[in-house]
């Protein structure tokens, strides 16, 4: 089962017994319940969540609504016994790179997760396509591995190479789409496919200069989005994530800070076709607490986050911390105010090093309104 946003601590059962439990409200996850299934007899699913106020997970506070219950959309997957791994973080499973990209060439490397869930060692043929928009595939590539029972095995396909991209922008949002396929060999059946979008583009931030994308200078203009809407709270439909997106678009605006939680995958959809440039960020806002648990939970959720949104390709930042010393529960305490202000700082060291880990080909951002956290602690902060 695939849930994509419970708010807060969801705990699934399957006819009885428990499966598992989630925490955090604004990040896909699933859960393996084929043993749990009656095949002779009607099932029962139940799912209880909690959305009280957790110190352990965040967010703590903030200026928007804390909504509860399961208000996003729902889904039974299934899949053949070989088939690309979605328990990696509730991902795709299919992780894509463009490591290489100018106006002449660029290249695309398909990193993959494939789990053998059956008794036996299988033989399978991976198969990768580029399709452009006009349907034509311009480029085909394949390796056969083997994969033995009960394994998850990451396959590579490195150094694909596209002649003459199109590029990704926000004036010419050009998408090729990926498909990556799992052939059983004995059968020539697909086991399992892949379809993502794939965008070339190439960025980078400068000092003094501010963002280029593709080469050329770009001043980003955009908002910050919230999901809920009066008297619908968050638990939207799909056309009023597009709406929203369709009018970004239709003010002149070229970038969107998703703000301050990862929402309805539509969004990230949304500015991949209509050119609009995103960051992403989990919801640490305004105050931590000094706990492992707290610190556990904001870790799980970059990677999280990360994985399940890994293949767009207008998101370019990862960010984490908005306004984090907000509301310093210490402040009239030097002494205790210092120590906080030092478990702010490792907590942000330790995000860092996970999405730099996870992902160090996009940028990662602190977003705060003031120069709150005093010099001498910024600069213990480590950056590639």
């Amino acid at each position: 089962m695939l849930f994509e946003g419970v708010n807060q601590i969801a705990d699934i059962y399957v006819n009885g017994q428990w499966v598992g439990q989630h925490k955090g409200g604004y990040t896909q996850f699933n859960f393996e319940i084929t043993p749990y299934i009656g095949y002779d007899r009607k099932n029962i699913i139940a799912i209880k969540v909690d959305n009280r106020h957790n110190k352990d997970i965040p967010p703590l506070s903030a200026d928007f609504t804390f909504w509860g219950g399961i208000y996003r959309d729902v889904f039974l997957v299934q899949t053949n016994d070989l088939h690309f791994n979605n328990s990696n973080y509730a991902s795709d499973g299919v992780f894509i790179t463009t490591p290489k990209v100018a106006k002449d060439k660029a290249s695309v490397n398909i990193r993959s997760l494939v789990t053998n869930q059956s008794a036996t060692k299988r033989p399978i043929k991976m198969t990768y396509s580029i399709v452009d928009q006009q349907g034509q595939t311009i480029i085909t590539a394949n390796k056969q591995v083997n994969i033995e029972k009960k394994e998850t095995k990451e396959i590579v396909m490195n150094h694909i190479e596209i002649k003459s991209p199109k590029l990704w922008s926000p004036q010419s949002p050009y998408l090729y789409t990926a498909i990556t396929q799992i052939i059983d060999v004995k059968t020539g059946s697909t086991l399992d496919e892949s379809v993502l979008p794939l965008g070339f583009r190439w960025f980078e931030f400068t000092a003094d200069k501010g963002f280029f994308l593709n080469g050329q200078h770009l001043k980003l203009i955009g908002t910050n989005r919230h999901q809920d809407y009066l008297r619908m709270g968050n638990a939207l439909p799909d056309e009023m994530h597009i709406r929203d997106i369709k009018l970004l678009k239709k003010m002149g605006a070229n970038f969107l800070r998703i703000a301050h939680y990862p929402q309805d995958p539509t969004i990230l959809e949304m500015c991949d076709k209509l050119g609009i440039i995103a960051s992403v960020e989990i919801p640490i806002i305004d105050k931590i607490t000094e706990t492992q648990a707290f610190t556990d939970n904001c870790l799980y959720m970059a990677r999280e986050m990360i994985n399940q949104n890994f293949n767009h390709p207008s998101v370019i930042i990862w960010a984490y911390m908005n306004e984090v010393l907000l509301r310093p529960p210490f402040k009239k305490d030097k002494e205790k105010h210092v120590k906080y202000l030092h478990h702010v700082t490792q907590l942000a060291q330790k995000i860092e090093d996970v999405i730099r880990t996870e992902d160090p080909s996009r940028y990662t951002m602190i977003p705060n309104h003031a120069l709150l956290i005093p010099i001498t602690v910024q600069n213990s902060l480590k950056y590639p």
